[in-house]
């Protein structure tokens, strides 16, 4: 089995890893992760290690928590409700559901030798580019003239990329006037995936034209735990076919608190997380006190968690509705998951497998339900169904929080639980107060958020950039009056329209096809709040 060769030292690694950085590690805080541009979140293929380690220390490869993590979409078109479309990368042993670098025409060696790679860069070096970056004898870090802000349009790549900010607001990334990626964090490392270079041989599914950008990101603060325990992942799903899709969003992780036989897990549908325990108070590697780790779901609601072992997954993943059956809340061969036991024995139906409190003992736990450890467990979980059109994106971001109870505390396995539980709650109240909605809006350059963190009104401008047409979608908590404003970039009112807009989503149409190649504003203004995005014309 793979995972009986993370002993594989940090010194091999180092030591033949290539030039072109296809995994780095995120180590600011009390985690180390690993994060690969050919796998995905958590994983060192060169060393064949566990990918999350807690706490952070990269010359011990035994005190992991997760061995490996990945995003899973599964979808249909509005236009083909038979077709399952998938991504569902695992362990890579069968094949691939992605591929580093965005959507293209050419997927050839400069585009890999672009794109085959991590970003990673501090909030150091951002300031120090700030401070200096027009002063003689400067000399630009290759983490910011290599950071991936846009595309080679010529090669069917999307213009805007990797968010930066703009200083002198002229639509393009340059470094030497003074632009400069946006992150969140002390240190982030960003990729990019596509499911579009080749046939999906991994899930069996068929292929959405996504694009899968991360950004993960830590914060190095001691006198904060939750957030000195945690690295934070976002995810910006665009859509760049030309179909609308239906899908569900799920975040598989293959837990590995320590030895990865005798591991157990649930979730909580309050603070909207998986998570991981030791199924005693005692694990080979942590003899004193085993960890607990969880996946916070920020800004979506939890729909479903599975667990999935030998004995649960009933039939196992053998075709692409598997998947979907999981990311649905059902066992994979179909069958409703009932509450107690396995999964299968229960009465009441249910999407949330263990979803009890094993701290307190109330509810449907592991430990409650089976006297053993039951194997080497994966968990699923997935977030509200959502629809997707042509050059939309949407954000999921999340937040992997680990916790661990002083040495030798009685029954110190639940003790980590509920650290960890406390840890959640201030992780998302933190999240709430500090980022809002999604880690990216207020940096990306290319459709610019709302000028209110908190406004109460979202607006996405597509296609950006564009040749043609321009839709604006807005979505509303309560129904309102609107006013739409296009503007050129010296300022100039070229059109205006006034709009009732419901509470939900409404897509508006504006007049764009005959405009000089150029940067446009739109503005969406109501009697509180003004949300202003730049758009591209090419």
């Amino acid at each position: 089995m793979q995972k009986l060769l993370i002993a594989f030292g940090f010194m091999f690694w180092v030591q033949f890893l290539p030039a072109q950085t296809l995994v780095d590690t995120l180590r600011v805080n009390n985690v180390a992760a690993f994060f690969s541009a050919t796998d995905g979140l958590f994983y060192n293929k060169f060393s064949e290690r566990a990918g999350l380690l807690f706490p952070a220390n990269l010359y011990d490869s035994t005190k992991t928590t997760i061995y490996k993590a990945n995003y899973w979409i599964a979808g249909k078109k509005e236009s083909d409700s038979a077709t399952l479309h998938l991504i569902a990368p695992t362990y890579g042993q069968f094949g691939e559901d992605t591929w580093a670098g965005p959507v293209a025409t050419n997927y050839n060696d400069e585009y890999d030798n672009r794109y085959k790679r991590v970003f990673k860069i501090t909030k150091t070096e951002i300031d120090l580019h700030i401070a200096n970056y027009n002063q003689p004898g400067y000399t630009l870090p290759a983490a910011l003239a290599d950071w991936p802000a846009q595309g080679n349009t010529a090669n069917g790549e999307a213009f805007y990329l990797a968010p930066f900010v703009d200083v002198n607001a002229d639509g393009v990334y340059t470094p030497l006037l003074g632009d400069y990626p946006a992150i969140q964090g002390d240190a982030a490392i960003y990729f990019i995936r596509n499911d579009s270079r080749e046939t999906h041989t991994e899930s069996g599914g068929e292929a959405f034209g996504f694009e899968l950008h991360t950004l993960a990101y830590a914060y190095n603060n001691p006198d904060l735990p939750h957030l000195h325990n945690t690295i934070f992942v976002n995810l910006r799903l665009i859509n760049r076919s030309d179909f609308v899709y239906n899908a569900l969003l799920g975040m598989w992780a293959d837990f590995d608190i320590g030895l990865y036989a005798n591991d157990a897990a649930g979730c909580d549908t309050n603070l909207n997380m998986i998570y991981a325990y030791n199924f005693q108070s005692s694990d080979f590697y942590y003899p004193n006190s085993p960890p607990a780790q969880s996946c916070i779901f920020l800004n979506k609601l939890l729909y479903a968690h599975i667990t999935s072992t030998s004995g649960i997954s009933s039939g196992g993943l053998t075709s692409p509705l598997s998947y979907f059956n999981i990311l649905n809340g059902m066992l994979a061969n179909g069958l409703v998951i009932t509450n107690g036991g396995n999964g299968t024995t229960g009465t009441e139906p249910t999407r949330f497998m263990f979803s009890g409190n094993p701290v307190t003992n109330e509810g449907w736990t592991s430990i409650n339900s089976f006297t053993n450890p039951i194997g080497d467990i994966s968990s699923i979980g997935s977030a509200m169904p959502f629809t997707i059109h042509p050059n939309e994106s949407i954000c999921f971001d999340f937040a992997f929080t680990a916790a661990i109870a002083p040495d030798d505390t009685p029954n110190a396995h639940l003790a980590s639980v509920a650290i960890l539980q406390q840890y959640a709650q201030q992780v998302k109240n933190w999240y709430d107060d500090n980022i809002g909605n999604c880690a990216v809006n207020s940096l990306y350059t290319a459709v610019l958020p709302a000028t209110e963190q908190h406004a109460p009104i979202n607006v996405v401008a597509y296609p950006n950039p564009t040749n043609d047409m321009l839709w604006i979608k807005v979505n509303c908590a309560l129904q309102q009056e609107a006013t739409i404003l296009l503007y050129d970039v010296a300022g100039k009112l070229l059109h205006l329209q006034k709009n009732n807009l419901p509470s939900g989503n409404t897509y508006l149409n504006l007049p764009f096809g005959n405009l000089p190649s150029g940067i446009y504003q739109v503005a969406v203004q109501t009697n509180e709040h003004r949300i202003v995005q730049k758009v591209v014309k090419y």
